[in-house]
């Protein structure tokens, strides 16, 4: 029973602050960043500045497909949110109305996607996880009210997380370098880091409605994990920095360009912290 209500109070929290009218003043945020590294200073000098909480960003977890006519639907909404509200939004493709990029060369969907959708006890589309919050899916319809409820109950986070990546022209390939920071004299947070390459502007087929749309153009496309399927350990606290350095290959059909970094950190309790950048800044 107290592993059950663990899950459970906190999505009724969320869904009880959903019902009321969230303040201009809890929406967006300016994000902050790590300041940048002056000439004789070492990172952990610098962090020293690094004194009071951060603006928090949520993590919304689109599952989605390209055989899913209300799913457009559900991507509208997605850019109210953004217009709104501190949220980094991933379009999971995957079954079951998802076409694997295995199958055809246009699909989307990924072997990565399908194995959080049977992780997620995914049965329909487009179903999303906001903040991963007791590990429930949630419809299209209830996502404004939840992402809007999510920053209400607290708006900043103890932990910052900072993506440093670099394009490897010479072999399609990048480097990322993440810094994740903890606020001076903040108790420790412990969890999973984990880092996704997503996509943008991807030209490819989609349902919608009645209609089929050859030419759509899809967005926060997960295209691939760079730490491993789950992540991996992270612990900051008291004003600590972890440096966490990864390279990855690129499939050619990705546009460089198009390309992001999602970073996050998640626990028992949902996701702490998350963020995102574009591999080549224009």
């Amino acid at each position: 029973m107290k592993h059950l209500l663990h899950y459970i109070l906190p999505v009724a929290a969320l869904l009880t602050v959903a019902c009321s009218n969230i303040d201009e003043n809890e929406r967006l945020i300016t994000i902050g960043e790590l300041p940048e590294k002056e000439e004789g200073k070492t990172t952990d000098d610098m962090l020293e500045t690094l004194t009071e909480p951060v603006p928090r960003y949520v993590l919304l977890e689109d599952f989605t497909g390209q055989e899913c006519p209300n799913c457009p639907v559900a991507t509208k909404i997605i850019g109210e949110i953004e217009a709104t509200y501190n949220v980094v939004p991933v379009a999971i493709h995957s079954k079951p109305m998802g076409i694997n990029e295995n199958d055809n060369p246009q699909g989307l969907g990924t072997d990565l996607g399908d194995s959080y959708a049977k992780h997620w006890n995914l049965t329909s589309q487009p179903q999303g996880l906001i903040d991963r919050v007791g590990g429930m899916l949630f419809p299209h319809t209830n996502w404004l009210q939840l992402v809007g409820a999510s920053i209400g109950q607290k708006r900043t986070s103890l932990v910052d997380i900072r993506i440093d990546p670099l394009y490897v022209a010479e072999d399609n390939s990048a480097d990322v370098a993440v810094y994740v920071a903890s606020v001076k004299d903040s108790a420790a947070v412990a969890g999973k880091l984990q880092l996704w390459i997503t996509e943008d502007s991807i030209i490819a087929p989609q349902d919608s409605m009645s209609t089929k749309l050859p030419n759509y153009v899809h967005n926060h496309v997960l295209r691939a994990a760079i730490n491993g399927d789950w992540g991996e350990d992270v612990s900051v606290g008291g004003g600590d920095i972890r440096t966490i350095e990864h390279h990855i290959k690129l499939k050619s059909q990705w546009k460089p360009r198009h390309l992001s970094v999602v970073a996050f950190i998640y626990n028992d309790n949902g996701v702490v912290q998350a963020t995102r950048k574009r591999l080549i800044e224009e």
